[in-house]
């Protein structure tokens, strides 16, 4: 056995051992320790990669879908660019910058391999010479006369003349002295001035011919007041300069003289078998209103509201009194279609046209493309067939027409489904709808050649409403608006009847207007 003091020495040295183990083993341990931290911030550092290489694919789709609504947006504003007056209903005087107006008078003929302008051989229009000659002028040679060639003063008259002559005109004003007698009627005693009106109590005024130039100026013209006075004043050389005032209150004093000729028009019109009618919006001491026209290619009628709403189509007291007999031809107004109503409805085909061309232009789907051409080929038809003394088309081509625009019809949605526009895939839809659902209000001219395809008529009644507001800016209030109306149904309803405007306006000034028994003589007035 050993000794108790190699026993203590083994002690020691087991000790040391153990210690040294101890070492070892903290420094193994600290060395793990810093490792493991290496590790946990290696970790940290990759997952912090990781979520940022997330937020990052995640903006790359968030920018891709930028990009992609962006090219949409641009596609869609590529569109709205492209629309014109064939597409919605801007006027052609509206057309962009840089964009080719359109002209319907030119576009609506056959093109053919003809030169714009004259064509040979074909006479030149010229005005016929006048029976009466008001003046002659002589232009006779003096002495500082020059030849046009070498300048010399040595001209001999060769005894040859040449009469050219000239259309022109003088504005001359006219200082008119109306002496009128006063007479006493020897029953009751009255004493009056024979001839004299009421709007001649003055001692001097403007007479009703200054009075019927400026309101054709201002209703038929466009013309603003103030140029109105600056025009009297420019051609009278300052002799004629009505003020301002006076001028605004001319369509009130010839709204007043209209009361019965509007009723009456109206009366006459409630018996017609068809009535084109229209609106549009107008500016009303800052406010937006109403000018409404009813009518047809003879007579003109229009009224004026506060509100663009049933509630005035019922004051006016027009399509409420239309019979189950009668038609309206209108720009899809469905108000029209309202139970209170007993009409039949014709939609107009030019609208349609529109809005197809321009829902194509918009999805790039030519389908309803090819139903405006089909539309337009077969109004051409009409109107060929309607020159050779037609009165309808056969079954077979009607038949015919109806089974074309249901193919198209159906390929169309077809294509809705298939290629839907993010943009105008809800308004290609909504178009493709409408038109099945009115299909016969829209096409019962293929039918029935009496029936017209547009509602152009109406469009051409309001179009110069538009530029009266361009160049006013609005009415002061809905009075003075229906006084324009008022004065715009007596003036278009006599230069339709090819009534001279300025000679009506003036019977108008006299207190005589024109009668509608006077332009329509030959209809039967109730």
């Amino acid at each position: 056995m050993d000794s108790l003091g190699t026993l203590s020495v083994k002690y020691d040295k087991a000790c040391k051992k153990i210690g040294d183990l101890k070492t070892r083993l903290y420094d193994c341990n600290e060395e793990l320790k810093s490792k493991k931290q290496k590790l946990e911030y290696r970790d940290n550092k990759i997952a912090k990669l990781k979520q940022l290489c997330l937020e990052k694919d995640e903006m790359i789709r968030n920018l891709n879908n930028e990009i992609s609504r962006l090219k949409d947006k641009i596609e869609y504003l590529n569109a709205i660019s492209n629309h014109d007056s064939t597409t919605v209903g801007i006027p052609t005087a509206s057309t962009p910058i840089g964009k080719a107006k359109y002209n319907s008078s030119i576009n609506s003929r056959e093109p053919t391999d003809r030169k714009i302008g004259g064509q040979p051989g074909h006479s030149k229009s010229e005005l016929s010479i006048p029976d009466d000659i008001d003046e002659e002028i002589e232009y006779v040679a003096d002495d500082a006369t020059e030849c046009p060639k070498c300048g010399s003063h040595e001209l001999v008259f060769t005894g040859k003349t040449k009469a050219v002559y000239e259309k022109t005109i003088s504005i001359k004003p006219i200082n008119l002295k109306k002496v009128f007698y006063q007479y006493k009627c020897g029953s009751c005693g009255t004493t009056f001035f024979l001839g004299l009106k009421p709007n001649e109590r003055s001692t001097c005024h403007y007479g009703t011919a200054v009075q019927a130039v400026g309101l054709s100026l201002m209703n038929t013209c466009n013309v603003p007041i103030n140029k109105v006075k600056t025009f009297f004043e420019g051609i009278t050389n300052g002799e004629i300069s009505p003020s301002e005032g006076y001028l605004a209150k001319l369509p009130m004093i010839a709204s007043k003289k209209l009361s019965e000729f509007r009723i009456v028009l109206k009366n006459l019109m409630l018996q017609r078998t068809l009535v084109y009618w229209d609106d549009t919006v107008i500016n009303i001491n800052t406010k937006k209103g109403c000018l409404r026209f009813y009518g047809d290619e003879t007579l003109s009628y229009y009224t004026a509201h506060e509100k663009k709403d049933l509630e005035g189509i019922e004051e006016d007291k027009v399509l409420t009194l239309l019979t189950e007999e009668q038609k309206t031809m209108h720009d899809h107004n469905k108000v029209n279609y309202n139970a209170k109503f007993k009409f039949g409805n014709l939609e107009c085909n030019q609208h349609l046209q529109r809005d197809l061309k321009k829902i194509a232009i918009d999805t790039k789907h030519d389908e309803l493309l090819e139903l405006k051409d089909l539309i337009s080929d077969t109004i051409h038809k009409r109107k060929e067939a309607i020159n050779k003394g037609e009165t309808r088309f056969s079954d077979e081509f009607i038949e015919d027409f109806n089974k074309k625009v249901n193919d198209i019809l159906n390929r169309a949605e077809k294509r809705n489904k298939k290629d839907y526009d993010a943009y105008f895939g809800r308004s290609e839809k909504t178009l493709i709808k409408r038109i099945r659902d009115y299909y016969d209000n829209y096409f019962a001219w293929v039918s029935d050649f009496t029936l017209p395809t547009t509602n152009n008529l109406s469009e051409r009644g309001l179009r110069v409403v538009k530029s009266h507001m361009r160049s006013s800016g609005q009415f002061q209030n809905i009075q003075n608006a229906q006084y324009y109306a008022d004065a715009k149904t007596y003036i278009e309803t006599c230069r339709k009847n090819g009534i001279n405007e300025i000679y009506a306006m003036i019977r108008l000034y006299e207190g005589d207007p024109i009668t509608v028994k006077e332009i329509f003589s030959g209809e039967a007035l109730s």
